[in-house]
């Protein structure tokens, strides 16, 4: 350890033990303070010189694997154990080492006063007291901050409370509540000088109830036999006929799809038309699973569950892909952010910072990411909780790569087939690719035939190419291009491509100018 560090260390240490409260008597010497005697005599302007501890016991290598430089290290000790033993001067090596009464001597080559030897037994026996390091100061300064952050009226919110059950108010009209949620209604009505509403009649009971649950109206056949149904739980079993109804799913699985931002594509990912490998082509399958999970009351911890960390889900065979799960985590992939071509950096932020705001107003009513830049100013968030979530969400990674910064980052897909189907799609594709590689061959020799047979004749295709155009102006038909040609030794599609490459067929090339009546070539409608 270099000079300029010892000299820093020993005045960090003594301004420490100086700004520590001591006896108001002068003769009380900071030096003489419990939590800096030690280090008065170890680090201070005093015979041991921090420059001789160090040497031996505080730079890169250390001697007897013991360090000197702090209680830590000290009580840790070295490759013959604690150095001290608080409270018991007799029993610590570091005692018996600077009373150089054995084989252990410190130092090696001189000796320290009866005096300070002295010292060190009273700092020892005193429990080997040292000064807070400046680290240890500052996390308690900023705990004892973060419990002032937050008002005593933002801790006693009802939504920060334990959950419990509330007893039941007590009501004037005892026949009017059908469950317990009614006499909490009743008896707000009542606090603010209103009367519940009259029933209604049957007919407009079963209307709401189906526009509530699915979202479509009664069907004439389903109101007739309400009506004519006047059993006690006549109206209960509507209810249970809508809530098995895959609509049910579909109106409330809408409200869900809202709240997690969801949509089919993104217009910001998609950079090569339909089937960007960076936009949520597979959203359907997601929309469709919330619908699902709501038609078969998947009940409501497992619903988080899959949604927030599905895929981690085993499933039941160990050979199978748990679908559900995979699935389930699009949500956290169907988020409103960019390619990145110009920040990539700041892209892998921006999706944290989606997935930490879905989660929060998801699943804790709270808008989380207000605290990306600055402590919450309504809710008892702080930055420091945002970016302790954030950690977590860095480490979920829905991109195989953000790629360069031209470019958009493209989407981790997960196959949601087993290892067996990825296994024999694989051959069924290696089958394909031999056959697209045998046909292309096969192509290419054709065509090489075909071009070498036809070149040497291709003096006698231009001529019955034209001979054929003044027939056709004649007014044979094209039907009769394949005898014409047979006629004179020649092949009918190449004659035919002859034909369109000069202008003289059906099918004109773009690329031979087409003139009018007064000569001028282009093209004209």
């Amino acid at each position: 350890m270099c000079d300029a560090r010892l000299a820093a260390q020993e005045s960090r240490l003594l301004r420490r033990c100086r700004d520590l409260p001591h006896e108001s008597h002068p003769a009380f010497a900071w030096h003489s303070h419990p939590y800096c005697l030690g280090v008065a005599l170890l680090f201070g302007r005093r015979p041991i010189r921090a420059s001789r501890v160090f040497k031996c016991h505080g730079g890169a290598k250390t001697k007897a694997g013991l360090r000197l430089t702090s209680r830590a290290t000290i009580l840790s000790g070295g490759d013959s154990g604690p150095a001290a033993v608080p409270g018991k001067p007799e029993e610590s090596l570091l005692i018996q080492a600077v009373r150089q009464q054995n084989a252990l001597k410190m130092p090696p080559n001189a000796k320290l006063s009866p005096e300070q030897v002295g010292k060190l037994e009273r700092w020892v026996k005193l429990g080997l007291p040292w000064p807070e390091t400046q680290a240890q100061q500052g996390a308690q300064r900023n705990s004892q901050d973060k419990e002032n952050v937050f008002t005593d009226e933002q801790r006693r919110f009802w939504s920060f409370q334990p959950v419990r059950s509330p007893s039941l108010p007590e009501v004037h009209d005892a026949s009017w509540p059908k469950s317990g949620i009614d006499r909490f209604i009743l008896s707000a009505l009542k606090a603010h000088g209103l009367r519940p509403a009259s029933p209604a009649d049957r007919r407009t009971l079963i209307r709401r109830a189906s526009f509530d649950l699915t979202g479509l109206p009664p069907t004439p056949k389903e109101v007739e036999a309400f009506l004519s149904d006047q059993s006690p739980d006549a109206f209960a079993r509507v209810v249970e006929r809508l809530l098995a109804s895959p609509h049910y799913g579909e109106r409330w699985g809408r409200h869900w799809l809202d709240v997690v931002r969801y949509t089919d594509s993104f217009d910001a990912r998609i950079l090569n038309g339909e089937g960007s490998i960076m936009d949520m082509t597979e959203a359907y399958r997601y929309r469709d699973w919330v619908v699902g999970a709501i038609n078969q009351d998947l009940p409501y911890d497992q619903f988080i569950i899959h949604q927030i960390a599905g895929d981690l889900i085993p499933p039941r065979d160990a050979n199978e892909v748990n679908v559900s799960g995979i699935v389930a985590t699009g949500m956290l992939a169907i988020g409103n952010w960019g390619g990145g071509d110009a920040d990539k950096e700041k892209l892998l932020t921006d999706i944290a910072d989606d997935q930490i705001d879905v989660v929060g107003r998801a699943f804790l009513g709270l808008t989380l990411a207000c605290a990306r830049c600055h402590d919450h100013k309504f809710d008892p968030i702080t930055t420091e909780d945002y970016y302790g979530l954030a950690g977590i969400f860095f480490s979920t990674h829905i991109l195989q790569d953000p790629g360069p910064k031209t470019n958009g980052p493209p989407m981790l897909r997960i196959p949601l087939a087993s290892r067996a189907e990825l296994e024999r799609r694989g051959q069924i594709q290696k089958r394909i690719a031999k056959l697209e590689a045998d046909s292309k061959r096969l192509l290419a020799e054709e065509r090489a035939r075909q071009v070498n047979s036809q070149l040497s004749l291709t003096g006698r295709y231009l001529v019955a190419a034209w001979e054929y155009s003044e027939d056709a102006m004649r007014g044979a038909g094209p039907e009769v291009l394949p005898r014409f040609a047979a006629g004179r030794g020649l092949d009918a599609e190449t004659l035919r491509r002859w034909l369109d490459y000069l202008g003289f067929g059906e099918g004109r090339l773009l690329n031979k100018p087409v003139r009018d009546l007064f000569g001028k070539a282009g093209l004209h409608v």
